[in-house]
């Protein structure tokens, strides 16, 4: 029996990006190096008894028509209502990456 391992070697050839500057990886980029922050006071019902007032939030599309979070463009409806939002994150950097990658899976084995 050998004891030697054999390695899978893991090129990444995609990124993605959510967070409070934005969705995407080029526009946070840009926002970045414009030396601008993501950081803002947030609204009461979610700091409330925290003593909390400011932090960094994702956008909406709403706040944020350039790069604001739209889950519905990669995520189904009856999908969202069973996953917390950090997996939503998750899964649009993912898209994001795969997109760059240009990858795009077809079969069940290659999505995983």
């Amino acid at each position: 029996m050998s004891n030697v391992q054999q390695h899978t070697r893991i090129v990444v050839t995609g990124t993605g990006m959510v967070g409070p500057l934005g969705c995407g990886v080029d526009e946070v980029w840009r926002r970045l190096l414009a030396g601008r922050s993501g950081i803002r006071t947030l609204p009461a019902h979610i700091t409330e008894g925290t003593g909390v007032t400011v932090g960094g939030q994702v956008p909406t599309f709403e706040e944020d028509a350039l790069a604001g979070y739209q889950p519905e463009q990669v995520i189904l409806p009856k999908e969202r209502k069973k996953m917390d939002r950090f997996i939503e994150f998750a899964l649009i950097a993912a898209h994001e990456a795969l997109e760059q990658a240009g990858w795009h899976p077809t079969s069940e084995t290659e999505q995983v």
